[in-house]
């Protein structure tokens, strides 16, 4: 039995117990399995490796520092960037994804009021995940036999909770609009997997911050 076979078989254990595991057990697992988030094993990936994290990340079990330690690494060259330049490639999976979660995390810091995440730190988030989408352009949804990619969908859904933020500003919100309609307006690809759905999620909540003139999205 492979590695990723007894990662597997941990995950399928503890999704039948809830997801239920020592509480100091829960981050150092976290570390171990979060490079199966680029696994084309879509159980694995999506099924397991993300409900544990997501899990987790809802009923609190993470400590503070520890989220954004999650965090900074999943904005890195390894995940958020893991061979940006290719299209078309696996590396796909672990980019996407690792959107996925930072949606969750920011989500989470949103919902809780915490003051963890400073100006600076949202900054970076946003920053990043904006060049993050300018770069990105393997816009595949769902992969034959390795499940879902949905790079633009993911990332989306971190426009949505990034433009809920208090921290976010009348230019940061501009730019969120002006990437999305880059993404629109692509031509190599045809967004049929809700995707569309899911960035206009992102600019509802952008217009929802009540910072545009009437008239500005009639220009």
């Amino acid at each position: 039995m492979n590695v990723e076979q007894k990662v597997t078989n941990k995950l399928l254990k503890l999704k039948e117990d809830n997801w239920l595991m020592n509480h100091e057990e829960i981050l150092p697992f976290t570390w171990e399995i979060l490079p199966y988030l680029e696994s084309v094993n879509s159980e694995l990936r999506d099924s397991l490796v993300l409900e544990f994290i997501w899990f987790h990340i809802y009923e609190n079990h993470y400590t503070i520092e520890a989220l954004l330690e999650i965090l900074k690494t999943l904005l890195s060259d390894q995940y958020l960037f893991f061979n940006i330049s290719f299209k078309q490639d696996d590396s796909v999976f672990k980019r996407s994804f690792s959107a996925l979660i930072i949606a969750q995390i920011v989500s989470f810091f949103d919902y809780h009021d915490y003051q963890s995440i400073n100006i600076l730190q949202f900054d970076n988030i946003l920053e990043k995940i904006i060049y993050y989408t300018e770069m990105e352009h393997d816009y595949r949804g769902y992969v034959e036999h390795k499940g879902f990619a949905h790079s633009m969908a993911h990332v989306a859904d971190a426009m949505r909770e990034l433009s809920k933020s208090k921290f976010i500003t009348h230019n940061q919100l501009v730019k969120l609009l002006d990437v999305i309609k880059k993404k629109f307006a692509i031509s190599d690809y045809v967004y049929i997997n809700e995707e569309s759905e899911r960035f206009t999620s992102a600019i509802i909540n952008i217009i929802n911050q009540n910072v545009f003139e009437k008239d500005y999205f009639a220009n």
